[in-house]
C-alpha cells in the first residue's frame, strides 16, 4: 500500500499564466523541456487555444491528486460579443450575423443573466471536448456532423456585469466544474434574443490557485524560477476535511489499515455537502506536524480507509 519508495522526483503544482494561441498540452509540452524527459506531468483542465489564464499543471505524485483541482471552482472575466453568433459559440469559429435590429439594454441583459445563476442545464459546445459514441464532438463538428450533445447539470455561482459597450459586454464569472463559459454566452444571446459568442476569456483562478501567482510565460520561466514557484501538494486539499492523526495512526494508514474516526474530527463544509448527497467522504491525512500523507474515506461503520498513501515527506 505503501507507495513512497516508489515516488520520487519533480513533484507539486506549477501555476501557469497560459498565453493566447496555444494549447494546453502545448503548455505542459514546453514544460516537460524545462524540467526534463524525466518529469511527469499533466494539467488538471484544458483552455481553449484562444483564452488566457490560471492552468494548474501537476508533477509527479501531484498527478494522484489532479481529481480534487478539476472539483475546485473556477473563475473567469470574459467578453462577450452581442448581435451575432459563432459555429464555436467564440471568435474562432464561423460568424453569423444576427437578425436582431437592436441591442439589448444594460437592464435586461441583467435581467436575462439572473437565469444563468444556479444549477442549471447547459447544452456543451458542438465544439467540445464531449465524447460521442467514443469520439471527441469538435472532431465530428469539424468533419461537418452535427451531434445531439444531451444537457448537463452545472453550477454557475456568480454572473458580475463588469461593463457593457455595444456590442461588446464584460462579466466576470465564478462556476463550478464542467460549466462552458461559451455555452453561457450562447444561451444568454438566445434569452436576449441577439445572439452572442465569446470574444475573449481569461481564466482568474481554480480554488486556490489565482493569477496573481501564475508563472508567466513571456519571456520563458527558467528552470530556477520553477522550482522556487513550485507549490505543495497539500493546496489540492483545501476543501477537503483535513485531521492531523496520532504517529500511531499514521504507521496503520501506511500499511493500508483501517482507524478509527477521532472524535474530534469536524467534517469541512464540502464534506458536509457530500453527507448529504450520499457522496464518499474523503480525509486529508496528516501528522501532528501538520505534513501530509495521504487521502482516506470515512465508511459508514466510522472508520477511516486508506485510499492514497505519499512518501512522508514530499510535501514540506
Amino acid at each position: 500500500m505503501d507507495k513512497s519508495k516508489a515516488e520520487s522526483g519533480i513533484t507539486g503544482w506549477f501555476i501557469c499564466d497560459k498565453p493566447e494561441g496555444i494549447t494546453s498540452r502545448d503548455l505542459v509540452n514546453q514544460l516537460q523541456k524545462l524540467l526534463g524527459k524525466s518529469a511527469k506531468l499533466g494539467h488538471t483542465g484544458t483552455l481553449d487555444p484562444f483564452a488566457t489564464g490560471v492552468l494548474v499543471l501537476g508533477a509527479g505524485s501531484a498527478l494522484r491528486l489532479t481529481e480534487y483541482v478539476q472539483e475546485m471552482s473556477k473563475s473567469y472575466t470574459a467578453q462577450l460579443y452581442l448581435g451575432a453568433t459563432s459555429s464555436t459559440d467564440d471568435r474562432e469559429g464561423e460568424i453569423s450575423t444576427s437578425e436582431a435590429k437592436i441591442l439589448p439594454d444594460r437592464q435586461m441583459l441583467e435581467v436575462q443573466l439572473q437565469k444563468l445563476i444556479g444549477w442549471i442545464e447547459q447544452i456543451p459546445p458542438q465544439f467540445s471536448a464531449i465524447r460521442v459514441a467514443g469520439k471527441r464532438a469538435h472532431h465530428l463538428a469539424r468533419q461537418g456532423e452535427t451531434v445531439a450533445l444531451a444537457p448537463r447539470l452545472v453550477r454557475v455561482d456568480h454572473i458580475n456585469l463588469l461593463a457593457y459597450n455595444p456590442p461588446f459586454l464584460d462579466l466576470q464569472i465564478d462556476c463550478g466544474k464542467g460549466t462552458y463559459i461559451r455555452s453561457l454566452a450562447r444561451d444568454l444571446g438566445q434569452l436576449a434574443g441577439c445572439g452572442a459568442y465569446v470574444q475573449q476569456l481569461r481564466r482568474t483562478g481554480i480554488g486556490p490557485f489565482t493569477e496573481k501567482e501564475a508563472i508567466r510565460w513571456f519571456p520563458e520561466p527558467t528552470r530556477e524560477i520553477l522550482e522556487k514557484e513550485r507549490k505543495p501538494l497539500r493546496m489540492a486539499l483545501t476543501n477537503m476535511t483535513q485531521y492531523r492523526f496520532n504517529q500511531s495512526d499514521i504507521k496503520k494508514i501506511r500499511f493500508g489499515q483501517r482507524v478509527v474516526k477521532p472524535r474530534d474530527l469536524t467534517l469541512s463544509e464540502s464534506s458536509q455537502n457530500s453527507l448529504e448527497k450520499n457522496e464518499k467522504i474523503k480525509i486529508a491525512i496528516m501528522d501532528e506536524n501538520g505534513c501530509f500523507h495521504g487521502i482516506g474515506s470515512l465508511g459508514e461503520d466510522q472508520q477511516i480507509y486508506p485510499e492514497k498513501v505519499f512518501p512522508a515527506n514530499i510535501d514540506n
